[in-house]
């Protein structure tokens, strides 16, 4: 065997070593956090975990239908840990919490294995789950309630709620994988299996908590609806079949609808359309709110415009990721500006977790971006009528907007962790 091969050999069984290493870590501080959000330890570390100790043992038994993957796991686990029940459905968040990280180590190594130093894919993979809004800024002051940091602005990684981090897995997994079905219109080489994986998966993101799958949906049909016009409706039957994928979550959704909101006549239930009602009642300043949750993968955007980094793009399956991210994140900022809830549930902002996913998708894509940028400039020789200066100095820009994100992530999580507010 040549020093090559034992190399690659060995590099490989570190880089795995480390992963497990830092999963393990992850997912021994996350249901740390879990669990004491469940106990409310000191009558501190708010969250929805209480409340979802109720709802496990049945206390409301429509809201299990709603998020039946991570409750019906939670009392699974209770039959053995019981009677402490917070427990319980800590180590059922923590469990599916910890798909996430193993499903972006997938995408990393899909997309740079071998075109990344060793263990650097690992270390980017969990900085982003701890990247946060920006807070605090001396000057700016927006958000209504007093001392916030995050309600009004929001963040990639909301650590007060567990369905809405049980449910991310299933959502990058359910996002690529129709991104590369999508990718693959016009082509004779999709099988049914792959159909039937990607109809599993968007019903299982939708079964942990339907907040991703509603603006999904909307994603999806705008960019089929604009592929099949495109196409002069040639691509027809393959369009058809990814969109008979949809219909298993569609019912789905039906139920979860005629169960948590059919509160009879009397109640003032259903969707309305306002311009920002809800959300102005968290921001005073909601078109500013969006560079404090975005200023990182806006810096990428344009400098993704300017002709020395655009030279780097290829139009490939990395690139169609990025713009899906950004059509997801628009149509969850519509969602979140335009619609709510009416009724009781009205002001608990049930949009602002959709837009909460998109904002988490364009940070992942836009990391993806600047990876290959970043490759791709320190890579290039190209020297002989121009230098590389302007493209490098955009580079660091768009990694230190990134860094600021997460060194005020890194800050949250230990706000939250030492069980402070996590408004």
């Amino acid at each position: 065997m040549d020093t090559l091969t034992i190399r690659k050999k060995r590099e490989g069984f570190l880089n795995i070593a480390v992963f497990i290493i830092l999963l393990a870590l992850y997912s021994y501080i996350t249901l740390l956090l879990f669990y004491r959000q469940a106990r409310m330890v000191h009558e501190r570390y708010p969250s929805d975990m209480t409340a979802y100790v109720a709802v496990m043992l049945g206390e409301y038994p429509g809201r299990i239908f709603t998020y039946p993957l991570f409750f019906r796991l939670g009392q699974a686990i209770d039959i053995f840990l019981s009677p402490n029940h917070a427990l319980s459905i800590s180590v059922a968040a923590m469990l599916l919490n910890s798909i996430c990280p193993i499903v972006l180590k997938i995408f990393f190594d899909r997309f740079f294995s071998g075109r990344l130093a060793p263990f650097f894919n690992t270390v980017l993979l969990f900085s982003l789950l701890f990247v946060s809004m920006l807070y605090d800024i001396p000057g700016i002051s927006i958000l209504v309630l007093p001392d916030a940091k995050y309600s009004g602005v929001f963040s990639a990684n909301p650590w007060h709620n567990a369905t809405y981090l049980v449910a991310r897995g299933f959502a990058v997994l359910t996002f690529f994988e129709f991104t590369a079905l999508f990718g693959k219109l016009n082509k004779s080489d999709t099988s049914l299996s792959e159909y039937a994986a990607f109809a599993v998966l968007l019903l299982l993101s939708t079964m942990a908590k339907p907040s991703f799958t509603i603006i999904f949906l909307i994603t999806a049909g705008l960019m089929l609806l604009t592929a099949l016009i495109a196409a002069g409706f040639e691509n027809f039957p393959d369009i058809l079949r990814l969109s008979l994928s949809f219909i298993p979550t569609l019912i789905n959704l039906l139920f979860q609808y005629i169960v948590s909101f059919d509160g009879g006549a009397a109640d003032d239930t259903g969707l309305a359309f306002s311009f920002g009602k809800i959300w102005s009642r968290f921001c005073t300043n909601i078109p500013l709110s969006i560079p404090l949750a975005m200023l990182f993968p806006i810096v990428v955007l344009i400098c993704g415009a300017l002709p020395c980094c655009k030279k780097y793009e290829k139009n490939n399956i990395l690139y169609l990721s990025y713009k899906a991210s950004w059509l997801l994140y628009i149509v969850s900022f519509c969602t979140a500006f335009f619609l709510y809830i009416k009724g009781s549930e009205a002001y608990d902002f049930d949009f602002s977790w959709g837009y909460q996913y998109g904002i988490f998708f364009v940070f992942l894509t836009s990391l993806f971006l600047l990876i290959e940028r970043t490759r791709a400039v320190f890579k290039d020789t190209d020297t002989r009528t121009r230098t590389l200066l302007p493209e490098r100095i955009f580079c660091a820009l768009q990694w230190s907007a990134y860094l600021l994100h997460l060194i005020y992530g890194i800050n949250y999580f230990r706000i939250i962790f030492d069980g402070q507010t996590f408004l």
